[in-house]
């Protein structure tokens, strides 16, 4: 079984290696009982939206960490929502993200540190 807080900062982390763009992970716990982190994660398009997200789906498998549902598969989303329960994974263009000012949601929740990916 997983630690949400440590697997929460090595998706961020491996997401950080892949070129996801401006990540954040918000402490939801005192704020909701649905999920304890929050993962929002920007792309420069679609296609990368995609990419991410099936990193995503691979670290938490490769984790074991149960998935409840995934929306916004289809090659036309702009937005994948991940939910393994105690973490929840957004993984959304930066247009969508800036669109819908998505991260005003959890601006009084704290952000959780994580180590950023050495590049190669």
């Amino acid at each position: 079984m997983y630690q949400a807080k440590t697997l929460a900062k090595k998706i961020a982390t491996t997401i950080d290696f892949h070129k996801g763009e401006d990540i954040k992970i918000y402490d939801v716990s005192n704020k909701t009982p649905l999920a304890r982190f929050y993962i929002v994660i920007g792309a420069s398009n679609q296609r990368k939206v995609h990419g991410l997200a099936s990193e995503v789906e691979e670290i938490l498998a490769k984790s074991k960490a149960d998935v409840g549902h995934v929306e916004g598969k289809d090659a036309e989303s702009p937005w994948v929502l991940i939910d393994a329960h105690d973490i929840i994974i957004n993984v959304m263009s930066n247009a969508e993200r800036e669109r819908l000012r998505f991260d005003s949601i959890y601006k009084d929740c704290p952000v959780v540190d994580f180590p950023i990916a050495k590049s190669n």
